[in-house]
């Protein structure tokens, strides 16, 4: 069967950040980040915060540069599949000499049972396999699950906030100049400040407002 594409992706995912650089977070973490990934000394990680934060984009980002096995949080049925399958690729040799690195998106949707198994998994293989999770809601992951990761508050200080959004607004106006976007200045201020830190929410509504304004 064949199915239609679309005319292009979502300009959500046009705008995801491509560099940890990009990310719209304090420096301080940016930096601890790309020194992880230069050393290639990479630690448990758990980044956390509201949705569209930039989570799961920083996770990819770090991602790409290691030997990486993705799956969701939210769609685990077979728990015991799943447990095999990080188990599997744990215990396994990279092909490309890379570090070897299991990213669960959404964890937070990860049973008590599920996590309890993988706690074990985490330290059994740590000297061949390191683990990020990202999660909306942190108290859904129990304190040992936590107690393994560095906890990383993807939420952004309020000293750091008028810093942060507006490099953020430059970098975005360039980027939707670069798309072809050429959008009120003052609309987009606006949307920023009622969306702002929800990066997702705020490239949604600027993606619905272009096909108003066609």
């Amino acid at each position: 069967m064949t199915f239609a594409s679309f005319n292009q992706s979502l300009l959500s995912e046009l705008l995801r950040p491509q560099h940890l650089g990009e990310l719209a977070i304090p420096n301080s973490i940016i930096k601890g980040l790309e020194a992880a990934i230069t050393r290639n000394n990479l630690p448990n990680m758990l980044f956390y915060g509201a949705p569209g934060a930039g989570k799961t984009s920083a996770a990819k980002i770090i991602a790409a540069h290691f030997d990486t096995y993705m799956l969701n949080g939210s769609d685990q049925r077979k728990e015991r599949s799943t447990i095999t399958g990080i188990e599997h690729f744990a215990t396994t040799v990279s092909l490309e000499g890379k570090g070897k690195l299991c990213l669960i998106d959404e964890a937070d949707y990860l049973s008590k049972d599920h996590q309890a198994v993988l706690r074990g998994l985490i330290e059994k293989y740590s000297s061949n396999c390191r683990f990020i999770m990202t999660a909306n809601n942190k108290s859904k992951l129990t304190d040992a699950i936590q107690s393994r990761f560095v906890c990383i508050n993807f939420s952004i200080p309020v000293a750091q906030r008028k810093e942060i959004l507006n490099a953020y607004v430059i970098n975005l106006h360039a980027k939707l100049i670069a798309l072809g976007h050429n959008l009120d200045r003052e609309w987009l201020n606006e949307r920023v400040l009622l969306r702002f830190p929800d990066f997702r929410a705020i490239a949604n509504d600027i993606e619905f407002n272009s096909l108003c304004n066609l």
